[in-house]
């Protein structure tokens, strides 16, 4: 543990008149934190206020200094949040405006059919910045095949304009690329707080950048508490690159930036300054030439460049913004942490950041965020607690970072009990959180709605987290399956009506018609047009694996391909390869795997068999869920009968944490004897019985539920 567990209140403005005078706001501070405290939290998240020049206005890095002067004296933790609004990166306008180049950027597609002999001309589209190659695809049938693909025309740039050419009997598929800001139609766009342009985090000098006008000057500010120890911790929030259109019916609250009706939003992907240039010194062969391949294409050729492309964006982000933002932190007696975008589900990584283990390796407490209060949806989200502490244990010490709130259930006006925020709370904490920063709306902040149930939350799971001890590290870890993702990730160019492909069951046409929004297209979510139906098939067969474990009461690790060495150091017992076409790289380190003694598992199916494992020796191959939890409790790693569906439990010394998700009574059976088993929110006894060596135990709907042993 880096810091001690516990909650913190993230308070961005406190409730003081900025015409007041230095005095009148110093009292509302002590105040303020006075009452964060008393309502059990054990310090707050805060930033210099966000109007008036925001970082670059010194009174208002005097008021931070004001309150942590005043949480020093109160002994209060202190984090501070590192962005004005979010994502973090843009230091509200000033990174853009000291450094214009630094504007995320996305690659586009214009798609064009032409008939027999026909000819047209591309300018490059309004709004649009550099052109970057035009290529043509001849087919007779219906549609363009990947036998097709293979003999590409490439077209010149000229005088302003692609001039397209087909001079054969067929019809031609051409594709012509651009690159553009990553403005218009993306989370700069449309997100909570304000559109504005952000900055590209696979730019090489972002974190730098980052640092200097933002790090630099609060550690300035507030060196003696760095030195002291006192500011534990920056929160960074949701630095993500932005290719993606998203949440497209969502207007934020304020405009920092008008952004351009006029530019069409075609087919993008995500872009990097130079990253030409990087993809032909770390691979060997020219991008630009296989540019098509990042949109289209089902070969295997196809697939390995969007694995070698992805995997080079997630190092340019780990190496642009996140190592020089952590190597600051080591160098200040502070701790790098916060979380990044949309942690949920494996197939909108690659649209916001890229490998998770990465990225996020380079935070001293890796995070995440838990939008939802409600146990049932937790439960279902809980690929990212697992993933995060999965990165945490393997790299670094074992925290998580969890910024909690109820905002679905707030932005829909979902009532919310104080057990359901407990519910939701153990749940997390049982599959890895440990620290906890709150957007809850309680009576500790006066300007929001008051939810005291929130508070009545908060504290018993403090409670719980004090008398229940993390597990040790886990002995089955299951292959986080990144690379298969990135070989299917494509960004489809035409509803499927002239590529022949499996690649999508929904797809946007583009250019979108923003008269269509909310009408033809629904768009009150991320548009999800960007993952081939396999990357999809992928993920489904990963998170099967996820809950059958979970619910088998397993506990368990993801790691990516390059974590393995590092895994192979823990003793692991069992590896599971959930069903994947497996990379070189993969299938070496599942060698490397049976070398030191480890079972490794792959599980397979109609799409995807043994073949590819031919080299391999010694693996074992399970092809459904009911053979591998045979298999686990054959190993002796199966230690609960009965009901477990849903039921998530957290093994610690000699107290085990139970949590019920679901609105059912379940009766389960563990394999030791226990000395006494309470539900804990009232202190409750539960119906147990102990026999030969086991015991069954009654859970109620949604207990939370500790039993010693």
């Amino acid at each position: 543990m880096k810091v001690d567990k516990g909650f913190l209140k993230i308070i961005h403005a406190f409730p003081y008149d900025k015409n007041s005078n230095l005095q009148d706001k110093k009292a509302v501070i002590y105040s303020t934190l006075q009452q964060i405290q008393s309502n059990g939290y054990d310090g707050v998240v805060i930033n210099a206020d966000f109007g008036d020049g925001y970082i670059e206005n010194n009174v208002n890095l005097e008021l931070v200094k004001e309150k942590v002067k005043a949480c020093k004296k109160l002994g209060l933790r202190v984090w501070i949040y590192d962005e004005k609004y979010y994502p973090s990166g843009a230091a509200d306008t000033i990174t853009l405006r000291d450094n214009p180049d630094l504007e995320a950027r996305a690659l586009v597609c214009v798609p064009t059919i032409l008939n027999a002999k026909e000819s047209k001309k591309i300018c490059k589209p309004h709004g649009h910045l550099e052109q970057m190659g035009a290529f043509g695809y001849a087919f007779s049938g219906e549609k363009v095949t990947d036998k097709d693909l293979k003999n590409a025309v490439v077209f010149n740039w000229k005088d302003g304009e692609y001039n397209l050419v087909n001079n054969t009997d067929d019809k031609m598929l051409c594709l012509s690329f651009f690159t553009k800001y990553a403005f218009e139609g993306t989370h700069c766009q449309h997100n909570a707080a304000t559109i504005r342009r952000y900055v590209d985090i696979g730019n090489q000098a972002i974190g730098k950048a980052f640092v200097e006008n933002t790090y630099r000057p609060y550690h300035t500010t507030l060196k003696e508490y760095f030195d002291d120890g006192t500011i534990e911790a920056f929160f960074t929030d949701e630095p993500s690159y932005m290719a993606c259109y998203f949440n497209m019916l969502k207007k934020p609250r304020e405009v920092t930036h008008v952004h351009d009706e006029k530019v069409p939003l075609y087919a993008m992907v995500n872009w990097t300054k130079d990253v030409e240039k990087k993809f032909k010194e770390h691979y060997g062969y020219d991008l630009m030439a296989n540019l098509p391949k990042l949109f289209i294409g089902n070969t295997e050729e196809c697939g390995q460049v969007r694995i070698d492309y992805y995997t080079l964006l997630s190092k340019l982000a780990s190496e642009g913004f996140f190592k020089p933002v952590s190597e600051f932190c080591e160098q200040n007696n502070t701790i790098f942490s916060g979380h990044i975008l949309l942690e949920e589900k494996i197939t909108d990584h690659l649209n916001y950041e890229g490998n998770f283990f990465t990225l996020l390796q380079n935070m001293q407490i890796p995070g995440m965020d838990m939008l939802d209060s409600i146990p049932e949806k937790v439960w279902k989200k809980a690929f990212t607690p697992l993933l995060i502490s999965s990165i945490s244990r393997i790299y670094r010490e074992g925290d998580v970072f969890d910024e909690v709130s109820c905002h679905f259930q707030n932005k829909f006006s979902v009532p919310v009990s104080a057990e359901n925020v407990f519910n939701s709370l153990a749940i997390q904490y049982a599959l890895g959180a440990t620290l906890f920063t709150s957007y809850y709306n309680d009576v500790s902040d006066p300007i929001q709605k008051k939810l005291p149930c929130g508070l009545t939350a908060i504290n018993a799971i403090k409670k719980l987290m004090a008398e229940t001890q993390t597990a040790q590290m886990p002995k089955v870890f299951v292959h986080y399956p990144i690379e298969g993702v990135m070989a299917n990730k494509v960004s489809p160019v035409d509803m499927g009506r002239v590529y022949d492909s499996t690649l999508n069951e929904s797809i946007l046409p583009y250019p979108i018609d923003r008269a269509d929004i909310g009408k033809n297209i629904v768009m009150d979510s991320i548009v999800q047009d960007t993952c081939h139906n396999t990357a999809k098939r992928l993920e489904a067969d990963m998170e099967n694996v996820m809950f059958s474990l979970m619910d088998s009461q397993v506990p368990f690790l993801f790691a990516d391909t390059n974590a393995i060495d590092k895994v192979i150091k823990t003793n692991p017992k069992l590896f599971i390869v959930t069903p994947q076409n497996p990379t070189k790289q993969l299938k070496e380190k599942i060698n490397s795997l049976l070398k030191a003694k480890v079972k490794v598992v792959i599980m397979i199916n109609d799409d995807f068999g043994k073949d590819e494992y031919a080299d391999c020796i010694g693996v074992t191959f399970v092809d459904n869920l009911t053979l591998l939890k045979c298999l686990l409790k054959d190993m002796g790693l199966l230690h609960t009968n009965g009901d477990t569906a849903g039921v998530v439990a957290l093994w610690g010394g000699s107290k085990v944490l139970v949590v019920n998700s679901t609105a059912q009574i379940k009766d389960i059976t563990f394999d030791f004897s226990t000395l006494s088993a309470k539900e804990y929110v009232y202190g409750k006894a539960l119906q147990y019985e102990n026999k030969n060596g086991k015991t069954k135990v009654t859970l109620p709907k949604y207990a939370v539920a500790v039993l010693e042993r």
